[in-house]
């Protein structure tokens, strides 16, 4: 797990490297995972660097583009998996990408829009596990904590419960024997495993995605091997 800051720099280089095997072996498409998440580690490296500076205008700015990461990994992923299963020549491919990814694009936009869009104080959710009266990064017991100011949930302002969701639309709606597994070892490593073994307090699972970026790529690494050698 990303406990410090040179640990975090390693896993963000490491996912620029195993973006470039990803291309050659299949295509940057499928790859594009791999640098997406190695792109949130390099966040947190620096982010090491303002903990706690919650008046830093960088501290703010870091803590806001790791939300946004947040936000729109649901899309990366289902892109990515898409491209993955043309590569591997999925034979219950039943649907098409063009129906379902301004879907997923819509949703995540508007999960961004919850900490973009904040119009009063009053309107600020506080009961989750990244809510935070302001954007900020935080020291920690195990990691760091993440902390935004986030729009309540509403009608036009969904909940993080449609966040899990839209982590699993990949598994629905390409094949889910393939991909209901990989679904459900995201969350196993990414959140079960921290949570619940490693002890890691709720507000700082947020930053504990190395583990999940870890298992997004051995995961299509294991697709790959599985389905094409």
């Amino acid at each position: 797990m990303c406990f410090t800051r040179n640990i975090s720099l390693v896993f963000g280089f490491s996912g620029v490297i195993i973006y470039f095997v990803l291309k050659h072996i299949m295509n940057w498409k499928v790859a594009f995972i791999a640098l997406y998440f190695g792109i949130m580690e390099f966040l947190q490296f620096f982010s090491f660097y303002y903990l706690d500076d919650c008046n830093n205008n960088i501290n703010i700015l870091l803590a806001k583009l790791q939300y946004l990461h947040i936000s729109f990994q649901p899309l990366i992923i289902y892109y990515s998996l898409w491209h993955l299963a043309k590569f591997i020549k999925d034979k219950n491919l039943l649907f098409q990408k063009q129906s379902y990814f301004p879907l997923i694009l819509i949703g995540c936009i508007l999960l961004a829009s919850r900490n973009l869009i904040v119009t009063n104080k009053e309107d600020i959710e506080q009961s989750c596990w990244i809510c935070g009266k302001k954007d900020c990064v935080r020291h920690g017991e195990k990691h760091f904590k993440l902390e935004v100011a986030l729009r309540k949930s509403g009608i036009f302002t969904p909940s993080f419960f449609f966040y899990g969701f839209l982590f699993s639309i990949p598994a629905i709606l390409l094949s889910w024997k393939i991909y209901l597994p990989y679904i459900i070892f995201i969350f196993a490593t990414g959140i079960c495993i921290p949570k619940y073994f490693l002890k890691v307090p709720e507000k700082e699972l947020g930053t504990v995605w190395c583990l999940l970026s870890v298992s997004q790529i051995l995961g299509i690494f294991i697709i790959y091997y599985l389905f094409v050698k």
